[in-house]
């Protein structure tokens, strides 16, 4: 091998474990961008269920006849008739039922609250917090 094309072997060489360490770090941005986009899909996705949940629950709460007394449990169980099977077996959700009089056209508010524990944004955001509170309120009248 002549001693120009060992320089230019050097040379390739050289680029190749460039482009490896390169590689490396963009790999690394990468990777913490595509598990910050999970993250954050997944408190979407609890959010949606929540909103859904809360609606479900106020819905059957002002639309079928119950006694005033027997409606935040009514409540309460149409919100976990409606979550679904991802949230777990039982999830940690408070809901907080506002009745009112039970007359018609008077509100019924119902919130609920759901705490999402992030699973990577807390190793690399720490002043972030290991979680935060997602809640959906709904309001809607008695028929």
């Amino acid at each position: 091998m002549s001693r120009k094309n060992h320089r230019l072997f050097r040379l390739v060489r050289g680029r190749e474990g460039a482009a490896a360490v390169e590689f490396a770090i963009v790999l690394n941005l990468l990777l913490l961008l595509l598990m910050g986009m999970i993250d954050f899909g997944h408190a979407w996705f609890l959010r949606q269920v929540i909103t859904n949940a809360s609606r479900e629950g106020a819905r059957v709460g002002v639309v079928y006849p119950h006694l005033v007394m027997d409606i935040p449990a009514t409540v309460i169980s149409g919100v976990k008739d409606h979550l679904p099977g991802t949230m777990g077996t039982d999830p940690e959700l408070n809901i907080d039922v506002k009745v009112g009089s039970g007359l018609t056209a008077d509100p019924l508010t119902v919130t609920v609250t759901y705490t999402k524990t992030w699973w990577i944004i807390n190793y690399f955001l720490p002043g972030m917090g290991d979680s935060t509170q997602i809640w959906a309120q709904t309001v809607m009248r008695y028929e």
